[in-house]
């Protein structure tokens, strides 16, 4: 929704002597639908987060010792985060050694439901939701 151009003219008019109330109705009429929007997109992430978390152990690999935390963080990072999980991501959120998430992701990456990619020099991971829905109910 933009400003609309006979709100602008309105503003504008000579008559209405600079009043902008009709702006600030439509500017806050923005605001208020934005904000609905995120609520709706944040409590719809949120749902995902519930119904892909509780649903861990049905993944390949859930039964290995930390495997569960690792895709905890790699959801986390999907649904909400701009960027993929780094391995320096995982390590803080998981408090798991470099080594210990390397052997881990390299398991979980023949699932096909890893994907990897760069985030400048680094490596990046990240979890595919569309397969990921195909594994659990």
């Amino acid at each position: 929704m933009g400003l609309g151009l006979s709100t602008a003219v309105e503003c504008n008019d000579k008559d209405n002597r600079g009043e902008l109330t009709m702006f600030m109705e439509m500017f806050l009429d923005v605001l208020t639908e934005s904000t609905e929007n995120l609520i709706e997109s944040l409590q719809s992430r949120c749902n995902a987060w519930k119904r892909y978390t509780g649903n861990v152990a049905l993944l390949p690999f859930s039964s290995e010792k930390h495997c569960p935390d690792v895709y905890k963080v790699l959801i986390l990072h999907e649904l909400f985060a701009p960027d993929e999980a780094t391995i320096e991501d995982i390590k803080e959120a998981t408090k798991l050694s470099i080594p210990t998430i390397r052997k881990l992701l390299n398991a979980m990456g023949s699932t096909g439901l890893i994907k990897t990619g760069t985030i400048g020099r680094k490596y990046a991971y990240g979890i595919d939701l569309d397969k990921l829905e195909e594994l659990i109910p």
